[in-house]
């Protein structure tokens, strides 16, 4: 009998009796309510433009993980998991800017700048 065991990240352990399975979100939704993201008309965060984003809540990614618990047929695979909309960074910054009438500009920062901030 092998054991199923859930890892968070990029790097698992590989080989072994013990059957792995990865459960990999995009970005969690819950990273916008950073105070400062949205600043001066601009929204500033770590993704590429033009790249669509499927932004998940934490609590619909954990969906992911209890259904991956209960289908051990799923060891050894990757689970992306993800929103059901993918939005490039330009995107997220017009929702933004829509409740308050407002244009909101993407400004896409290197990571080493968001973490600095």
């Amino acid at each position: 009998m092998t054991e199923t065991i859930l890892v968070y990240g990029a790097s698992v352990v590989q080989g072994g009796a013990v059957a792995r399975l990865l459960v990999k979100p995009n970005l969690y939704l819950e990273n916008l309510l950073i105070p400062g993201l949205v600043s001066n008309g601009v929204f500033a965060y770590p993704v590429p433009a033009d790249k669509p984003t499927a932004w998940i809540r934490s609590e619909d990614a954990a969906r992911y993980h209890a259904h991956a618990l209960n289908h051990p047929e799923l060891a050894g695979r990757t689970l992306i998991a993800a929103g059901a909309e993918g939005l490039t960074g330009s995107q997220m910054a017009e929702r933004f800017g829509e409740p308050a009438g407002e244009t909101v500009d993407f400004h896409s920062l290197a990571f080493d700048d968001f973490q600095g901030r």
